[in-house]
């Protein structure tokens, strides 16, 4: 069998060599490297083949085959031959023969996502293949963003991911009912190890990593919040993990001056907090180092790192969690794992919280989740977790409402009974029933709001 792995970037062509280590998927000769440069500027950046660090790597690959140029002057994003057209017939042929593939071979399509504007057109021009969708991020773990057609979903049988979070089952493209297999951890380090090894710094002991996301580059934060952030997550590792080194690397499209007043603020203070380069990729530290600590909001480093038995931190998640819109954005269920599974604490500041410890537990948030997301695509789960939600204890629905909130959940879950209300709800209606405690509450109130109006609030 014929096997063609599509890849944009170096981080999914070490996934690919993971999975090629992990899986049968026959010899060299038989695989297909069908690589897309996504960039905005193909033309200016080279194409993950053409980088001499991921030369190793393609020995594994038969066959490379770089769409670019098939399909030029087109860029990949653009890239949509209608069903059913001519254009579209010779651009399957063209495909077909530029792979290999002879007529009537059996041959399967590796697909980074299925969502993409070329893979999407892949899956449709090589309509006779089988559909493996491979994934390395945490987004796997989340319903599918779009409605996928059914000629199209029912060809993909395996959903193969990295297991970044043990025992939990993806819901991408759960409405197909695909086979979920994972790719271990320490093979997909080796992997990357062997490529893009970020140079440690010579430090001796253990030592905090600081993660940073650029999140004004999603919209969620401004570029002052996000500075901040970064702030907040250094302010965590130096004092959970005190006197000792703290690395930070900053996210590339971060601004360079004004990552580096921050960290120049905390050298001020008497801090070793140095700045790695943003080449390489962060994960080959947590081996190369005695990394004691890692600090991110939600990257999937944080659980690269869980996953290696580091003790992790998310910081800022449920106020990134509130302010994520559409409720639909993939990046939800990131946000709610991150947040779940690390010890977390606030943006404003605040005592840890721990990691969720029971794991049927992760389980049920994961799903209702993914079901609150995504119902309509999601309808046959409807009704399935109801009698898990309204059996959960006082604490463990807290929990629960963290990520999903109370209106929501009652218009996923049938019969649903009413929280019990907060100690200082019940201190209000208690003090409701007596006249003087009820005028001092309105009198305080219309206080607040005259000060509100003077303030130009």
């Amino acid at each position: 069998m014929r096997h063609v792995f599509e890849v944009s970037t170096g981080f999914g062509l070490c996934g690919v060599a993971a999975i090629i280590e992990r899986f049968d998927t026959g010899s060299p000769e038989d695989r297909v490297l069908l690589v897309a440069n996504t960039v905005q500027a193909f033309e200016a950046v080279p194409a993950v083949h053409e980088l001499p660090e991921y030369a190793p790597l393609l020995r594994l690959f038969g066959r490379v085959v770089h769409l670019n140029d098939l399909i030029a002057p087109e860029h990949p994003h653009g890239w949509s031959p209608s069903p059913g057209t001519h254009a579209a017939r010779l651009a399957a042929a063209q495909l077909h023969a530029a792979c290999g593939i002879d007529e009537g071979e059996e041959h399967r399509l590796w697909v980074e996502s299925i969502h993409g504007t070329a893979s999407a057109s892949l899956v449709r021009l090589f309509e006779h293949a089988r559909i493996s969708v491979y994934a390395d991020g945490l987004m796997t773990y989340g319903p599918t963003r779009i409605g996928i057609p059914a000629l199209v979903g029912d060809r993909v049988d395996e959903v193969v991911h990295l297991d970044l979070v043990p025992g939990l089952q993806p819901w991408v493209l759960r409405e197909f009912g695909p086979e979920y297999r994972s790719f271990p951890l320490d093979g997909f380090l080796r992997v990357l190890e062997s490529v893009g090894r970020v140079d440690a710094p010579p430090v001796e002991g253990p030592v905090a990593v600081v993660v940073g996301q650029y999140l004004a580059d999603l919209g969620l934060l401004t570029a002052e919040e996000d500075a901040e952030l970064l702030s907040r997550m250094i302010r965590v590792a130096t004092e959970q993990l005190p006197g000792r080194p703290v690395l930070v690397r900053a996210h590339p499209k971060a601004a360079a001056h004004a990552t580096a007043a921050v960290v120049a603020g905390f050298a001020a203070e008497g801090h070793d907090v140095r700045l790695l380069p943003t080449s390489g990729l962060v994960e080959t530290l947590f081996s190369a180092l005695d990394v004691a600590l890692v600090v991110s909001c939600f990257s999937t480093a944080l659980l690269t790192a869980r996953a290696m038995g580091i003790r992790t931190v998310s910081v800022g998640a449920a106020a990134v969690l509130q302010r994520l819109r559409p409720y639909q954005n993939s990046n939800r269920m990131a946000i709610v794992l991150a947040d779940l599974l690390n010890e977390s604490v606030p943006l404003g500041g605040g005592a840890l919280r721990p990691a969720e410890p029971d794991p049927v537990l992760v389980d049920l948030v994961a799903a209702v989740t993914a079901i609150s997301m995504q119902p309509g695509t999601l309808e046959q789960q409807l009704g399935v977790h109801d009698a898990a939600v309204r059996a959960l204890a006082p604490g463990q629905a807290a929990v629960l409402r963290r990520y999903v909130g109370l209106e929501r959940l009652r218009r996923l879950v049938a019969d649903l009974p009413a929280p019990e209300p907060s100690l200082a709800s019940r201190v209000r209606r208690s003090a409701s029933r007596v006249p003087a405690l009820r005028q001092a509450y309105l009198t305080a109130r219309r206080a607040r709001e005259a000060w509100a109006v003077a303030a130009g609030r």
